[in-house]
């Protein structure tokens, strides 16, 4: 009988530790500016910009987005995409720090809004 109890504690002391780091896995909606100005490295964000400059080779892409009087750059290393210059998009990944300047590691890039 002891060993249901400590059974049944110990799987619904399971469930609620998994939904409550479920809530910090989605990313935090901010601006161009609010990552570049604020953004702590390793920080999952979502956010979105105009592209300024996209550049694709073999195995990333790189972007410059900006909006406003801000501009972040954006790598992804699973860039299956053309994106237009004026196009607005949408990112979610980790902010990162590259050769002195601060970026977004993409883990999703979308026309469509991913930030919902």
């Amino acid at each position: 009988m002891k060993l249901i109890k400590i059974s049944y504690i110990l799987f619904f002391g399971g469930l609620i530790f998994l939904y409550l780091y479920s809530q910090t896995l989605h990313p935090t909606k901010v601006t161009l500016c609010e990552v570049y100005e604020k953004g702590e490295v390793g920080e999952y964000v979502c956010t979105q910009g105009t592209v300024r400059y996209f550049y694709k080779k073999e195995n990333f892409c790189l972007l410059t987005l900006e909006n406003n009087s801000c501009s972040v750059k954006v790598v992804s290393f699973d860039c299956k995409n053309y994106f237009k210059k004026g196009e607005t998009l949408y990112v979610i990944g980790k902010v990162s720090y590259y050769k002195g300047e601060k970026e977004i590691v993409a883990e999703r890039i979308a026309l469509s809004d991913l930030c919902k």
